[in-house]
Order: C-alpha cells, then sequence, then structure tokens
C-alpha cells in the first residue's frame, strides 16, 4: 500500500461474536485504528448510528491512517461503505480498499456460544438486558447473517467465532493479504498475537469501568412469582392484607432481589457476576405502619454477601424506599413489637442471578446503546422509553397476558414489547407497552387490538408517548421546583413524540385540529389523583406547545406516576371510530421532524395575508390546510393549489412542508404555484422558504390543444392486472461516470455470477423482451455525478409498474440494475393495478371525475404520499372510501367532476 491508501475492514457478525474484541487486535497488530458503535454511545442530539456513521467519515479523512477496522453492529454495509468513501474523499490522493470480514458459527444453532461471551462480559450487557432468557431473545433477532449480494468487496473472509482469539486474528490477517497491500503474512510472532489479545481485554474491562455501580444484588430468575408460590401465597396475602388495612395504596415491589454490596468495586463479586445462586426464604417480615413487607433469606454463599440482614423486599408503599427493609430487620432481630413475623413451615428455595445495578445516568447511556441494535422505530432511549414517527406504539391496562401472549406470537416481528429487552425504565405496574414496527397499521395488527379488546385481555388503550424518569422524589418538591425538574424532561424528544403522537389517527377523526386537552395525573396501582404534579406538567405543556387546557375536552391526556417515573398517553377513541383510522397515518421519512398544530406566529401570518389578498367570495368558498399534516411535504402545497385552480376554490396553506427538514417553499414549488396563476389568473402569496400560501383564483381561458377528454373526466376502473405485455426501461448517466456502468447496469459480472437488469428480468418473464434506452454523458448538475436505471413493466390491461435505483459509492452497477428491475416486480407481485407511486398520481384524476372510480391496490401498506393525496381530496369534496377485498385492498371514490367550475360553462 502507499502512504496515501486506506484499506476499511468491515466487520459483521451476531451480538457476542467478538466483532469489537477482533477489530481492537487487528488494529493493534496493524498499526490501524478501530471504529464502533461504542464511542457514540454518551453523546447527545444525535441518533447513535448517524454519529457512528460521523466517525466512520472523520476517520476515513484522516490520511495517517491506513487501515481502519469497524465494528458494523447495528448499520448496514453499504452505510458504512458510503461514510468511508464520503471520508477518504478530504485526502488528497491514494486509493480506498474495502474488506467484508463476517464471524459465523455454522454449527451453534440456538446462539449458545454467544450467550455466555455476553454473559462472561459481565457490566458490559448484563447492565442492560435483564435476563438471560431476554439476552437469547435479543441474539434471535441479529442472528441472521449480512447480506453481502449488494456490496461489492476487494475482499470477502468467514472467520470461525469458536477460533481462540489468536488463532482468529492469525486466519483474518492470512485471509486479508490483498487488502493489507502485503505478499506474506507479516512477521508477528505468537508473543505479539498474545500482546495484543491482552491489551483487548484490558480495553474492554477499561470500557466497562465507564459506567457507574451503585450496589449488587442477587436478582430473582424471571420465572419466579413469589406471589404464586404455593408455599409462600398464603402468608403475603396475610401480610398484605394487614398492611392494606393502614395504607390501601401498598404495592408489589419491581424486580425483587437480595442486596449483596453496597461497593461499587467488588473483585469477589466480579468475579462471580453473571452465576446462579440459590437463595432459602425461612419468613417474612412486615411493618403495617410503615407499609412495607420483606422476606427473610439465607444464602447458599454467604461470605459473598455483606448485608447483615439478607432479604427481599415484596411489597411496600409508592414513596417508601426499598431499603427501609434492612431497618425493618434489624428492628425486629432487637425484637421491637411494631413488627411482625411469620414463620414459614418449612423453608423454600428460589434461584436467581449475580449482577449489580448501574446508576441512573449509566442505564440510560446502557440503553441508548443496546436502542441501536433493536428494529427501527423501537422506543427505547436515554429517556426511557419515548415514542418515535417510524412506528406505532401503544399502551394498555393489562387483564390477561396468557391471551395477549398467544396473540403477540401470531404477529411475530411486528410488534414488540421493548420492555423485554431492558433493565431499565422499570417494568410497568398492570401495563402493557406494544411497538408495532409498520406505518401505517396493517390488517392483521388492527385486528390483534380490536381481539385484544374485545376479550377484556386490553382496557384502557392510549396512544403511547413516553415513559420517562422525572427526577428524584419529584413528588416531595413544590410545584415550581416540579415544574423545572419537567421542563428539562420534557423538552426535544418528548415534546416531538407528544406532537406526532397527537397526530394519530386513533384521535385524529374525531378530534381534528383542536389545541384544548384534559389532563389528569395518577399514582400507578392506587389510582389517587396527584393535582400539584399534574398543574405542573400541565403548565409545561401549555407552555411550549402552546395547547390550551381545558377540563371539558375530548383530547384527553393521562399521565400515569410510578416510582419517580412518568407514563404519557392520549387516550385513544372508541374502537368504532379508532381502529380503522390507523390504515390512514403513517410517519415523517427520514430526515423528517414531527409536524406542529397550527401556531400563533403562523396564524397571524395568515390574518394578514387575509388583509392583503381579496376575500374569499361566496361562490370560491375557503378551503383552509395545514401543509405539515401527514406526508407534510410539497406533494400536498401543489395538489391543493391544482384542485383550487380546477374548483375555482380560495385555499389557504400553512405549515408548507412542515415534516421536511427543509420546511418551506423551494424554487420549484414556486415556479409551478406561478404557472397555476397563469392558467386560473387571480392572485397568489407565496415566498421562497415561506411556509404559508394563500391562493385565490379568479377564472377566464385559455386556449389548450390536448389529446384529452373534456370537463368532466369520466370515472375510471382498474381492478384486473392482467398479464405482463412489455418491459422497457431508461438507463441515463452523467459524463464523470465510465462508459461501461450504462451496460454494466443492464448485464454484467459480479464476483461469479452474471447479474443486471436484463438477467434478472428475463429469469422471471422469459417470453416478453425487455426494450432498454441508455443515454451517457449527460452534463454534470452542480458538479456531481449520477447514474441510474427506471424499469417500467406493462399489462395486457393498461397497468404499469415502475422501479429505480441510482449508483450509490460502493455498489456495483449490476446491483443497481437488479434493484430497479426488483422494485418493479415486487410492485407488479403485490396484485394491485398500479404501483405505489402511480397509486398517489391517480388519486387526483379520480377526485376531479365524475362517478365513481375504483383502484385496486397492492398488498404494501398504504404509503404516506397516498394517504396524504386522498386526505386532500377529502378536503376538496371527494368521497374515499378503501374496501377489504381478499388480501388487497379497492380504492373507491366518488368524484367532484360534476361540480361545475365556476369559470366553466354548466355545458363544458
Amino acid at each position: 500500500m502507499d502512504s496515501d491508501d486506506l484499506a476499511a475492514f468491515l466487520v459483521a457478525g451476531p451480538r457476542g461474536s467478538g466483532k469489537s474484541f477482533l477489530c481492537t487486535v487487528l488494529a493493534h497488530l496493524l498499526k490501524g485504528q478501530c471504529v464502533s458503535q461504542d464511542e457514540a454511545i454518551s453523546s447527545q442530539g444525535l441518533s447513535k448510528e448517524l454519529l457512528f456513521l460521523q466517525l466512520v467519515q472523520s476517520k476515513a479523512a484522516r490520511p495517517s491512517i491506513r487501515h481502519l477496522f469497524i465494528d458494523l453492529a447495528s448499520a448496514s454495509h453499504t452505510a458504512v461503505a458510503e461514510a468511508v468513501f464520503a471520508g477518504f474523499k478530504a485526502r488528497k490522493s491514494g486509493s480506498v480498499k474495502l474488506a467484508a470480514i463476517n464471524l459465523t458459527d455454522k454449527e451453534d444453532l440456538t446462539g449458545e456460544l454467544c450467550f455466555s461471551r455476553i454473559m462472561k462480559r459481565s457490566l458490559r450487557h448484563i447492565g442492560i438486558i435483564p435476563q438471560a432468557a431476554h439476552i437469547r431473545a435479543v441474539l434471535e433477532t441479529a442472528r441472521a447473517e449480512p447480506q453481502l449480494q449488494d456490496m461489492e468487496f476487494d475482499v470477502t473472509a468467514d472467520l470461525d467465532m469458536r477460533m481462540s482469539p489468536t488463532s482468529m486474528a492469525a486466519n483474518a490477517l492470512q485471509q486479508l493479504l490483498p487488502v493489507t497491500g502485503q505478499t506474506s503474512l507479516p512477521a508477528i510472532s505468537s508473543e505479539k498475537l498474545c500482546q495484543a489479545v491482552a491489551m483487548a481485554e484490558a480495553c474492554e474491562q477499561d470500557f466497562a469501568k465507564r459506567w457507574v455501580t451503585l450496589y449488587w444484588v442477587v436478582e430473582l430468575e424471571p420465572s419466579v412469582d413469589l406471589w404464586g408460590l404455593e408455599a409462600l401465597a398464603d402468608f403475603l396475602a396475610q401480610a398484605k392484607h394487614a398492611v392494606q388495612t393502614q395504607h390501601p395504596g401498598v404495592v408489589q415491589a419491581v424486580e425483587p432481589h437480595v442486596t449483596l454490596s453496597w461497593e461499587e468495586c467488588n473483585p469477589q463479586l466480579e468475579k462471580c457476576e453473571g452465576e446462579d445462586m440459590a437463595m432459602t426464604v425461612h419468613s417474612l417480615c412486615y411493618d403495617v405502619l410503615l407499609g412495607l413487607i420483606a422476606l427473610k433469606v439465607s444464602l447458599d454463599h454467604a461470605s459473598l454477601c455483606q448485608n447483615p440482614h439478607p432479604h427481599i423486599t415484596v411489597a411496600k408503599l409508592p414513596g417508601v424506599a426499598a431499603k427501609q427493609s434492612n431497618d425493618l430487620l434489624l428492628r425486629e432481630s432487637r425484637g421491637d413489637t411494631r413488627i411482625t413475623t411469620l414463620e414459614l413451615p418449612s423453608p423454600v428455595e428460589v434461584k436467581g442471578t449475580i449482577q449489580r445495578r448501574l446508576d441512573c445516568e449509566s442505564m440510560a447511556a446502557a440503553t441508548a446503546a443496546l436502542a441501536t441494535t433493536l428494529p427501527r422505530g423501537n422506543p427505547l432511549c436515554e429517556f426511557g422509553l419515548v415514542a418515535t414517527p417510524f412506528a406505532f406504539d401503544v399502551w394498555a391496562e393489562v387483564n390477561s397476558e396468557i391471551t395477549i401472549s398467544a396473540c403477540l406470537a401470531d404477529l411475530g416481528a411486528l410488534v414488540s414489547q421493548p420492555l423485554l429487552h431492558c433493565k431499565w425504565p422499570p417494568p410497568l405496574r398492570g401495563k402493557l407497552w406494544l411497538t408495532f414496527h409498520e406505518k401505517p397499521l396493517s390488517a392483521r395488527s388492527i385486528s390483534l387490538l380490536d381481539t385484544l379488546e374485545s376479550k377484556g385481555s386490553v382496557s384502557a388503550v392510549h396512544v403511547a408517548i413516553a415513559y420517562f424518569y422525572s427526577s428524584e422524589n419529584i413528588l416531595q418538591k413544590t410545584e415550581s421546583k416540579m415544574q423545572r425538574d419537567l421542563e428539562e424532561r420534557l423538552s426535544g424528544r418528548v415534546a416531538a413524540a407528544l406532537l406526532h403522537a397527537r397526530q394519530a389517527p386513533l384521535l385524529q377523526r374525531r378530534l381534528g385540529q383542536t389545541r384544548s386537552f384534559c389532563l389528569r395525573c395518577f399514582t400507578a396501582g392506587a389510582g389517587a389523583d396527584l393535582p400539584t404534579l399534574q398543574k405542573a406538567l400541565a403548565a409545561v405543556i401549555t407552555a411550549s406547545l402552546g395547547w390550551v387546557l381545558d377540563d371539558q375536552a375530548e383530547l384527553k391526556l393521562n399521565a400515569y406516576f410510578q416510582d419517580d417515573w412518568i407514563l404519557l398517553g392520549f387516550k385513544a377513541l372508541p374502537a368504532e371510530c379508532s381502529l380503522q383510522a390507523c390504515q390512514e397515518h403513517s410517519p415523517a421519512g427520514d430526515g423528517c421532524a414531527s409536524p406542529e398544530l397550527v401556531s400563533a406566529s403562523n396564524a397571524s401570518v395568515m390574518q394578514a395575508l387575509g388583509a392583503a389578498l381579496p376575500p374569499a367570495s361566496e361562490s370560491q368558498g375557503l378551503v383552509k390546510i395545514d401543509g405539515g399534516f401527514l406526508q407534510g411535504g410539497g406533494q400536498i402545497v401543489l395538489c391543493a393549489a391544482t384542485y383550487a385552480a380546477l374548483l375555482g376554490a380560495a385555499v389557504d396553506i400553512d405549515h408548507v412542508r412542515g415534516c421536511c427538514s427543509d420546511a418551506g417553499l423551494k424554487q420549484r414549488h414556486i415556479a409551478v404555484l406561478e404557472g397555476l396563476r397563469k392558467l386560473a389568473g387571480g392572485s397568489i402569496h407565496a415566498e421562497i422558504e415561506g411556509t404559508v400560501v394563500a391562493f385565490r383564483p379568479g377564472g377566464g381561458e385559455v386556449a389548450v390543444r390536448a389529446s384529452t377528454c373534456q370537463w368532466p373526466l369520466h370515472c375510471c376502473e382498474l381492478l384486473s392486472q392482467g398479464t405482463v405485455a412489455s418491459i422497457s426501461g431508461a438507463a441515463y448517466s452523467s459524463a464523470g461516470i465510465p462508459k461501461n456502468v450504462l451496460g454494466r447496469m443492464m448485464k454484467g459480472q459480479l464476483r461469479k455470477r452474471e447479474a443486471g437488469a436484463e438477467l434478472f428480468l428475463n429469469e422471471r418473464y422469459p417470453a416478453t423482451p425487455c426494450h432498454f434506452n441508455c443515454k451517457g454523458g449527460i452534463p454534470s448538475a452542480h458538479g456531481a455525478d449520477a447514474c441510474g436505471l427506471v424499469v417500467a413493466i406493462t399489462t395486457t390491461t393498461g397497468c404499469c409498474f415502475g422501479g429505480g435505483s441510482m449508483g450509490r459509492p460502493g455498489v456495483a452497477a449490476e446491483v443497481i440494475g437488479e434493484e430497479a428491475a426488483r422494485a418493479a416486480v415486487r410492485s407488479l407481485q403485490g396484485g394491485g393495478a398500479a404501483d405505489e407511486r402511480l397509486e398517489e398520481q391517480l388519486v387526483v384524476f379520480m377526485a376531479i371525475a365524475k362517478g365513481t372510480s375504483r383502484l385496486r391496490l397492492g398488498k404494501a401498506a398504504q404509503s404516506l404520499p397516498l394517504q396524504s393525496a386522498l386526505w386532500l381530496a377529502e378536503c376538496f369534496g371527494a368521497t374515499v372510501r378503501v374496501v377489504q377485498q381478499g388480501e388487497n385492498h379497492t380504492l373507491e371514490m366518488d368524484g367532484i367532476g360534476d361540480r361545475s367550475p365556476p369559470y366553466l360553462p354548466a355545458s363544458a
């Protein structure tokens, strides 16, 4: 390798396979550097994956780094490779090579090897994941091998993770010779290998030390239900009944455990971390006045316990610290008559695992790290749980866990319970949080919610917002101090969750855009009101979001308080007007922020425009559109203006492109709006970067020669897909792209197989010839080069299905071709009469037609642009129905073509 060259090694494998360990060893041996998502854990503001990619890019840009080892974790090969190339561009010369290292174990089908390694890493993972069963559950989500067919690497190496660290490093060096630029294995002695391995082990230990340990415990196995054990049930019930005579609000303790030591560093316990320990319960003690119940236990390894009175706190009054059980048992040993002791007729043995408890900040960092390995849209973050725009979250009261488990098993990966994956935040008592990893909800998911409610398994369904830590002993603070603490928690991510949850269809259809809300705060378990907390929370929400508190409002925001944690959610409307509406809602896209409701600033702008523009006449009417709703992009603005021009209706649009990271009008939008104004006459107010549009069409006549029918358009039906009639496509490339790229997108050699769009399509439709139009040498725009392919499949009934893909650094041209062809075929196989992009474009024509038009939709969930188009059509008077027919839906729309525009004669 030349001094300016870079070799990047992308290491993939399941959790616990040793990716970061191998990166550290190889970086030490080859004097390189390694990058891991672990380095991004403590950063605030950016997502962990984005910060990780920025780290990759910054290190790839440094000329002094010749070997870069990257632990992919949850990041894709494509995203990391793009970051490498983007960073390398900053170097003035040299070349870059990519190597893919995949750690596998074909024989370990159960993941036991990864599981054992995770357990040995102790704090690094045990502090995050609750129990062994849940570790295995997380591992199962990552067992699929990485998909490398979409990438082109200089070297691909598979390593057996069962090898010893030294053997794995030596094997990796041998396979990676072509990338390292050496012709033979470097003269690395076994002593140097051992030193590198020892150094990597020390790095892992140092990593664990950055999280603060509060104390050590033996945590009971998840299968152990103390209240359900026959030998304990009667005694526990007797004690709870006695305590409840004084304190009705006593609740069962969360995460029962035996405290071993309050030392942060305990070498003896560190050696035993993750091991099982047996405990024996001898008696039960309770204090009626204090509201506390504890079990006295003895341990198999008593020398590990520094607590003179080992115990398990099983129930307590909210606000009473569990550690007060130490004082309870001390007083009992001294003969305090206020303590009641119930001796068990025979000892009861239970088992647990030696673990450590972290402080809140460490748990927050650990949770955020874990969240990067879970599916997109998972609400786990540094706050606890916060709903995202990329999934649909609900929580509800739990009445039957058995029925719930059975229903969830039927859905599989579409729904998850985030609290199963993490020890922080603490479990919800009597409630269940579900994350549906889809937007909008599919028919199966809607059916699941309906089934759970109808069977009484769940009740009080809420649109989930957040489950976050408020502050220590917040109920003991004054209202002003409560408010300051809540202001910090309810800013940023939690506030955004409030806004996008407010737009959920479970609330939207009946409540519209009202800014009034009703707030109630309860103590979880006891159900008691918390007036001071309620006032503080309401003050923060009204001040930060501009909402109006109204006890009579239909929008009901409920807050449940549990051990300094707050669970927020909007009470869902009755099923008959809410569950089906889930099909009409989906999240903002990548790089989008949550749309806000109408703000005072936008309202004042619209009022000012109203004074400057002609008022809407009675014939025109006035249609007000929230440009930040649903997709919240330019489509809403342009389609709304088109409807206004056709119907002669005045339209006011605010929050223009409110869901886009670069909100506001761009030059392309201004050009279209100006064209509509020239066609329809009248006046329009629209400015570049502006977020409001006011259009008052005036009417007139324009002479146009076009091969189309006259007004009104006839209704249409596209219900039968037919068979494939023709396949065509267009490939393009700019002047800076190699000339052979166009042909390779059609047909080329990818590793040891032929690949490309033409081959892909010929294999599936051999009787239908493919016709491609290729055009290269297109002038570059803004100094950037590009290439891509668009494929169109038409059928005997006139249906059309398209797909496309654009070139990206590190992705072979053959792969780009196959991506475009695969997208078109996927749309065809969806069973509809058009691809999802064409579906949304047909909505406008169906809306302005006379009569009822029908379109068969594909099996895929309705896209966000389609939902936006349907919503907008309804705003201008069309009637929309989506009817289930087998596995597909049919879109039926009663158009508005029978309503003659005011500037056209009735006979037109």
